[in-house]
């Protein structure tokens, strides 16, 4: 306790500096881990924003370009004319056995090259409902080739020389699922009942093997999984809308981990490596994307981040900020989800700047602090040091400045003081030396206060002067001020008044408006009646003229009636008795025509003057429906005039309103200025009064500065 008593400075010291260091460490652990917690949330953003979305666009135009192909295919009227089932053998050729058109084969080899000229599928199949594998069927047709001209998709291809290291191709997975996507649309979409091309549906599989063996090549070196791909299937129909079969494409699953690298291909055998050798392809960075399809069960990575895959599920699964995922926006029957991993390191380099600056500053701040923890620890061991060694009493110096006669300039010698008295010695220094320059300051001012008195009763007489006349000129600018107040009273009602009329004009030119839509609304249904009464009107014409060519035709078979009679009345007569009965039979069919000659001359004068007269009608209706459009653009010209003045009265109304504020708030301004007037005149009165006091004051304040110069004399200072 002794040493505690002795020492309570250092400790103190000891203890505050402890203090500041945990409490600095801790501010600045705070601070900058509030700027790395930003930094991490704007890697977040910027993975989103420059990488994820990014990239399910690509994802997402890549199985767009499968399906819009063969959905075209579906779609060929060769393809819904197909008859008959599935292919039996490599053989059959369909084309031949006219199954199949050459165009359309032609047109599906075409859709087939854009397709894999751009996304690299393996093959397109058609199958056709009731496909049994296990009874030797293949499908419709398959096509796996670019060919320019000349498809071959539907018969024979040449295969290549295979040795016993070469892998079979196998399409036992392909061919074993597609009934089950045979039965899917069979039983979801029996019809073709769809209204737009995005409305057909497709549906995707597990990850299967597949039968391309482009990057498995050898059975010893090469991976059968690089064979594992998708089938993604859309249906087709006939040309009565049934449900025929489905169209098939094939993609690998390695060429989405390609794409997810951001390569058009993986580097996996020998002539990938030529590839890739020739055309400048590097190395991609380790990809952290993962592409989920959760309803198959399908997780793709890049197959050198290990892990990955288990920390994008389980992440997921809780929510981990750390990864960021978007759905895909992919035609199928699942939905596809793109996840970005955001591994420590990322947030490392992220955030490396800030790290460093936050390791230098503690630092730093621990530097500072142990330097004046030790300033302040050496600087309380001397002084500990120097009490220790000091021994002069306080009561012997005390009589230097006791003597008998007072001189103000002695002080106490602070060096021989005990510094358990030093306050007390440093508070008397202090204040002989105030009073010391307290009364000299005193009688070097005593002089200069006698000239202020002086001053002080000429200025006072000033004052007065001036008060009179600023009184005066504050009763003008009162006077002034009230009158221009009275105005702006008056201009603020005035204002109320014109605001109030332009609001009411407003509400007219509203109502005006919309009674002009409903005219113009009006005039346009009857623009449009009067339209289709034309239309009917010039119909009913048309009707007529095909009449007067029928009248025509008859009228023309009539004369041809008439000299068939004349002409078998003749030869009655030559035949004499023999031919009597049929003369009367052609006299019959004479008058017949002649009676249907004047029926038609009658039918074709009413038809002429109706005719004549939809004419007329016709005309006049023209003429009237270019009236009325012309009424309607005059309604609408109208509409839009009223509809400008009623803005241009709205913003007439906000400018009124404006002005009206500002004249209130200088009416306001106005009054306070007239209060402040009537302050200041009050002001100028007790100016006034306080000058008469300023005199009487100032020889008051010279007598009492002889007194007190006189009494100064007696100090030594």
């Amino acid at each position: 306790m002794r040493f505690l008593r002795r020492h309570l400075t250092i400790v103190t010291l000891l203890v505050v500096t402890a203090a500041i260091i945990v409490f600095g460490l801790n501010w600045i652990n705070q601070r900058y881990d509030a700027t790395i917690d930003l930094e991490r949330k704007s890697l977040r953003e910027r993975v989103l924003t420059e990488n994820l979305n990014p990239k399910r666009m690509e994802v997402e135009r890549t199985f767009k370009l499968i399906y819009e192909s063969i959905r075209t295919v579906s779609l060929i009227p060769g393809i819904r004319s197909i008859s008959g089932g599935n292919r039996t053998s490599e053989a059959e050729d369909v084309v031949k056995a006219n199954r199949f058109t050459a165009d359309a084969q032609e047109t599906v080899q075409q859709l087939y090259n854009n397709l894999s000229s751009n996304v690299a599928v393996s093959e397109v199949y058609a199958i056709i409902d009731g496909f049994d594998a296990k009874k030797g069927e293949i499908p419709f047709f398959m096509y796996d080739s670019m060919v320019l001209q000349g498809a071959n998709g539907v018969g024979m291809e040449v295969e290549a020389t295979k040795d016993a290291d070469t892998p079979e191709e196998s399409e036992d997975a392909e061919y074993d699922y597609y009934p089950t996507q045979i039965a899917y649309f069979k039983k979801s979409f029996p019809t073709f009942n769809f209204r737009s091309l995005d409305d057909i549906p497709a549906t995707f599989s597990p990850v299967m093997r597949t039968c391309d063996n482009s990057q498995y090549q050898s059975k010893s070196k090469g991976d059968v999984a690089e064979t594992n791909g998708l089938l993604y299937s859309v249906p087709f129909y006939d040309q009565a809308g049934k449900f025929t079969g489905i169209i098939s494409a094939i993609y690998r699953t390695n060429q989405l981990e390609a794409l997810l690298a951001g390569v058009p291909f993986l580097v996996i055998t020998p002539e990938d490596q030529k590839k890739a050798a020739s055309s400048n392809l590097a190395a991609p960075p380790i990809s952290s994307f993962v592409l989920f399809n959760d309803h198959f069960k399908i997780a793709i990575a890049d197959r050198h981040n290990k892990g990955i895959l288990g920390v994008a599920v389980r992440a997921i699964e809780h929510k981990d900020p750390n990864v960021l995922w978007v759905t895909a926006s992919v035609r199928g029957d699942s939905e596809w989800r793109l996840a970005f991993v955001i591994t420590p390191e990322m947030y490392a380099t992220a955030t490396a700047a800030t790290m460093n600056e936050a390791s230098m500053m503690r630092i730093g701040f621990l530097s500072i602090c142990l330097a004046l923890g030790a300033f302040f620890a050496a600087f309380s061991i001397y002084k500990a040091y120097r009490e220790a060694t000091e021994s002069k009493t306080f009561v012997a110096l005390m009589g230097n400045i006791a003597q008998d006669n007072p001189d103000l300039t002695a002080r106490i010698d602070l060096t021989t003081v005990n510094p358990r008295i030093m306050p007390i010695a440093q508070n008397i220094n202090i204040f002989v030396g105030k009073v010391q320059h307290l009364l000299g300051d005193v009688t070097q001012s005593s002089a200069a206060t006698q000239d202020l008195a002086g001053e002080i009763r000429g200025g006072s007489e000033s004052i007065r002067r001036s008060s009179t006349d600023g009184t005066a000129l504050v009763e003008n600018s009162r006077d002034l001020t009230e009158s221009v107040h009275t105005s702006l009273q008056q201009a603020n009602k005035l204002m109320l008044t014109v605001h109030q009329t332009m609001k009411n004009n407003s509400g007219q030119f509203s109502q005006m408006t919309k009674s002009l839509l409903a005219v113009t609304s009006g005039v346009e249904s009857v623009a449009r009646a009067e339209s289709e009464v034309v239309k009917k009107v010039e119909s009913l014409v048309e009707k007529n003229r095909r009449i007067e060519d029928v009248l025509r035709v008859i009228d023309g078979i009539a004369d041809q009636t008439n000299l068939l009679a004349l002409n078998a009345t003749i030869e009655a007569a030559h035949a004499g008795e023999q031919g009597r009965g049929f003369a009367v039979v052609a006299e019959e069919v004479r008058k017949l025509a002649s009676s249907t000659q004047r029926s038609l001359e009658e039918i074709s004068t009413s038809i002429a003057d109706m005719t004549s007269s939809v004419g007329d009608v016709n005309s006049d209706m023209l003429k009237n429906d270019a009236k009325i459009q012309k009424l309607a653009e005059y309604s609408l010209d109208l509409t839009a005039l009223v509809r400008h003045l009623h803005t241009s009265t709205d913003k007439s109304i906000l400018e009124v309103e404006r002005s009206a504020a500002e004249v209130h708030a200088a009416t306001e301004v106005l009054q306070s200025l007239v209060s402040g007037i009537r302050s200041a005149m009050d002001a100028s009165r007790r100016n006034s009064t306080i000058a008469d006091q300023l005199g009487e004051i100032s020889i008051q304040l010279t007598v009492a500065t002889d007194k007190l110069v006189r009494n100064l004399e007696q100090f030594k200072i």
